[in-house]
């Protein structure tokens, strides 16, 4: 087993933090791969010998005390953070303003973290990824897909004419 770790967090099959950690396992490094403990059954293909699953809840303290006390190497003060970020969060596209939201929210907090953390000797590095095979968006489209999307499937004069009509106010043709 390799002397070099790495902690990845957001693991579930489909996503990008699992197609990282079957590329850093291939290359014979040990990966702990993480997600929360509801998607735990997402990452049953990634146990090898070179990779161990834990279910981790980020935003929870008591998961990250419990994954702590369990790994202890978890919190050793070197290497680099690498946040996950998307050109969305440059450069938003309609429909997904959440989402592309939260990813200009990792450019700053990246760009605040790298300043904040390199006299520790720790870096940070900010992946910008762009159009990239994952389940992501048909895992959206099922989620969605109950919903009543009638006013989208609309030509764009009756989307104007129907706000029109349901606000009551506005002149002119929207577009």
């Amino acid at each position: 087993m390799s002397t070099f770790s790495i902690s990845i967090t957001g693991c579930a099959k489909g996503g990008i933090g699992y197609e990282y950690c079957k590329a850093f396992a291939e290359h014979n490094c040990h990966v702990i791969a993480s997600n929360i403990p509801q998607r735990m059954n997402e990452m049953m293909e990634l146990e090898s010998d070179n990779i161990e699953t834990l279910g981790l809840d980020v935003s929870s303290k008591e998961s990250v005390s419990s994954a702590v006390s369990t790994d202890p190497s978890m919190v050793t003060l070197i290497g680099t953070i690498v946040n996950i970020g998307s050109v969305v969060g440059k450069v938003p596209s309609p429909w997904a303003g959440s989402y592309c939201a939260s990813k200009a929210a990792v450019h700053a907090m990246s760009n605040t973290l790298r300043v904040e953390l390199k006299p520790f000797g720790i870096g940070v590095v900010l992946e910008l990824a762009g159009a990239i095979r994952s389940s992501f968006g048909s895992a959206s489209v099922e989620r969605l897909g109950n919903d009543d999307w009638k006013l989208y499937k609309a030509p764009v004069w009756q989307r104007g004419a129907f706000h029109i009509c349901q606000t009551g106010w506005g002149f002119g043709v929207w577009f």
